[in-house]
C-alpha cells in the first residue's frame, strides 16, 4: 500500500506536465511589433517574407539595399538579437508606385507556433492615378525573439 500510494502523486504530476505542454502549446502569444525600416525601392525581385536571426545577417539584407548618389547606403539599425528577431516582409516587384505594404495592429500572433504578422499588401486605388515604374516594396519589423516554425501574414 504505501508503494502505490508513492507512486499515485508522481502519475498526477506527470498528467499534470502534459496538460500543461498541450495548453501553453494551444494558447496564443500576443507580440508588440515595431517598423525598424520601409521604402519602396529595395531592390527585391520576388515576395518573400525572411526571419533574420543575426546582425550579419541584417548587415548582408541591408548592404544589398538600392542606392544613388548622392545618398549614402542604408546602414542597418541596431538590433539586440539575443532578446529580439527581424522578420523582413518584400512584395517582390510591382508596376506602379500605388502598392504599400500596411501594418494594421501593433501586436503579432504566435499560435500553434504560426508567427501571424499583422501586415497586408494595400493595392492601388482605382480611382487615382500612380507613376509608372517598376517599385519593389519591403519593411523590416522587430518582434520579441521567440520559436515558431511557420510565418503568415492576415487578419487576426
Amino acid at each position: 500500500m504505501f508503494y502505490h500510494s508513492n507512486r499515485w502523486p508522481l502519475f498526477q504530476v506527470v498528467i499534470l506536465a502534459i496538460l500543461i505542454v498541450n495548453i501553453s502549446a494551444c494558447s496564443e502569444q500576443r507580440l508588440p511589433i515595431t517598423s525598424i525600416y520601409a521604402s519602396n525601392s529595395c531592390g527585391f525581385a520576388e515576395k518573400q517574407i525572411k526571419h533574420i536571426s543575426s546582425t550579419s545577417e541584417l548587415n548582408y539584407f541591408f548592404s544589398a539595399l538600392p542606392y544613388h548618389f548622392p545618398e549614402k547606403a542604408q546602414t542597418a539599425p541596431t538590433v539586440d538579437f539575443e532578446t529580439k528577431m527581424v522578420i523582413l516582409y518584400a512584395l517582390g516587384q510591382r508596376p506602379n508606385t500605388g502598392y504599400r505594404i500596411e501594418q494594421y495592429e501593433d501586436f503579432a500572433i504566435i499560435q500553434n507556433r504560426t508567427l501571424l504578422l499583422p501586415i497586408r499588401t494595400q493595392q492601388p486605388d482605382a480611382e487615382r492615378l500612380y507613376g509608372e515604374m517598376i517599385t519593389t516594396p519591403c519593411q523590416f519589423f522587430t518582434l520579441p525573439k521567440r520559436a515558431f516554425s511557420k510565418i503568415v501574414t492576415g487578419s487576426h
